[in-house]
């Protein structure tokens, strides 16, 4: 297939993997940041895939504080992408600190799936695929050749 085929048969452009800050360490940018770049290079729609891990959530303080904190990125985004005319959706870079340093990216997730995931990030990802069933949503390594 060559290019123009390609963009008749796939016409939008997503970004699956995108972080900001601060609830991302590795965010360079805010969140209205992330997302006027991306549309300045004709992206459509971005996953906004935060660090979900327990040890940089537990800087914002409890369970509740760090869900707010790592929502208020998502929402800023979100609400960036309805002035930019980029649809912004809510993910997550999950990882299991007990186990090893793997990341997994979380897709089709809302607030209280990722108060559910909370609970389970000290942890293995055994216990978690185990104990709470995501039959909505999609689990895959998101560094597989790390």
């Amino acid at each position: 297939m060559n290019k123009a085929e390609i963009l008749n048969n796939y016409p939008y452009i997503i970004e699956l993997h995108a972080h900001t800050k601060p609830a991302s360490p590795c965010g360079d940018l805010l969140p209205k940041d992330v997302v006027k770049t991306y549309k300045d290079q004709g992206v459509d729609a971005i996953v906004i895939t935060n660090h979900f891990v327990s040890s940089f959530l537990a800087k914002n303080g409890g369970k509740q504080d760090a869900l707010d904190a790592y929502f208020k990125d998502y929402l800023d985004a979100f609400n960036a992408g309805k002035e930019q005319n980029v649809k912004v959706f809510l993910g997550a870079e999950v990882r299991f600190e007990k186990q090893s340093c793997n990341d997994f990216l979380l897709f089709g997730v809302n607030k209280q799936i990722l108060a559910d995931v909370y609970d389970f990030l000290d942890l293995t990802i055994e216990d978690f695929r185990k104990g709470l069933s995501l039959n909505e949503s999609i689990f895959i390594q998101a560094h597989p050749f790390r």
